[in-house]
């Protein structure tokens, strides 16, 4: 809140200085070199899409995965506004289906998630399924916000044919920023605290962004923040093209209050309009944009 409070002010250097103690607290702690191990591991478990084609069982799914501070939120907050659509939130599902995999010794988790039984993709596809759609139960496009599932793009490609994955991207500098000045839980992001982590770990996850856009486990769209809010309207109504919907006029107006609130850290940017002036809203700090580049 001091932070804040002297960004508004123009105080930059106190504020940066309010923004790194703030950063402090609650800290963990964070291997990126360990990290990027993780996601090239990841990245060697699934190196292509599942073969064969497959039966279109979960084309209700969007799944909307990426970084955060990319845009995630707003997508959805688009996609919740259509009649024919409902936002979850960020739902744990796509996570738990992790505890239901098949045990081997001390493997991790992607060394088990590889070319299941077909046994075990309707378990765990039944698991996932039932619960999303008795969430949504009148719509046609459900929405999971859960930016973690990144990660199991490649899992979720198996059990869920059929469903699309919005890969959200951002420029790396005002990514990071965006990432340091909000209150991210470090509890699911434990790198958002330094510059040189965040750093770090953005780079690792666009890595695994552009993997999943290559390999195509699943449908995927690639939604690039800056061009997306420069665009406007015209952003919107494509991205509803595409998910194969009607232009609903709601869509819109997304940033009317309706239905289900925002409890992210974008709150505040979703309740205004989309408009292009959010990519320059960094040029300010000057010389500490460097930090996350």
């Amino acid at each position: 809140v001091r932070a804040r409070a002297l960004e508004a002010q123009e105080q930059l250097d106190l504020a940066w200085n309010a923004y790194v103690a703030a950063n402090r607290i609650g800290a963990r702690p964070f291997n990126p070199d360990a990290y990027d191990e993780y996601v090239n591991q990841i990245m060697a478990a699934f190196p292509s899409a599942p073969d064969g084609d497959q039966e279109p069982l979960a084309k209700d799914v969007v799944l909307i995965v990426g970084s955060p501070r990319t845009g995630s939120t707003l997508l959805e907050r688009i996609l919740d506004a259509h009649s024919e659509a409902q936002g979850l939130g960020e739902i744990s599902l796509g996570g738990e289906l992790l505890q239901h995999l098949p045990s081997d010794g001390q493997k991790p988790w992607f060394s088990r998630a590889r070319n299941l039984s077909a046994a075990v993709q309707n378990k765990l596809r039944d698991l996932y399924l039932s619960p999303v759609r008795e969430l949504a139960p009148n719509v046609t496009k459900r929405v999971d916000k859960n930016l973690t599932n990144l990660a199991r793009i490649g899992l979720l490609g198996q059990l869920l044919p059929g469903a699309t994955a919005l890969v959200c991207q951002r420029e790396p500098i005002p990514c990071g920023l965006s990432c340091f000045v909000q209150d991210l839980s470090t509890a699911g992001f434990p790198w958002s605290s330094q510059p040189d982590h965040i750093r770090r770990a953005l780079q690792a996850q666009t890595r695994l962004c552009l993997h999943w856009l290559e390999t195509t486990p699943l449908r995927t769209i690639d939604v690039q923040y800056e061009a997306f809010v420069g665009e406007g309207e015209a952003a919107q109504r494509k991205l509803i093209d595409q998910l194969g919907l009607d232009w609903d006029p709601a869509c819109a107006s997304f940033f009317l209050p309706r239905g289900r609130g925002t409890t992210t850290s974008s709150y505040a940017q979703v309740q205004q309009p989309m408009h292009a002036s959010a990519n320059q809203a960094g040029e300010k700090w000057g010389e500490r944009l460097k930090l996350f580049g």
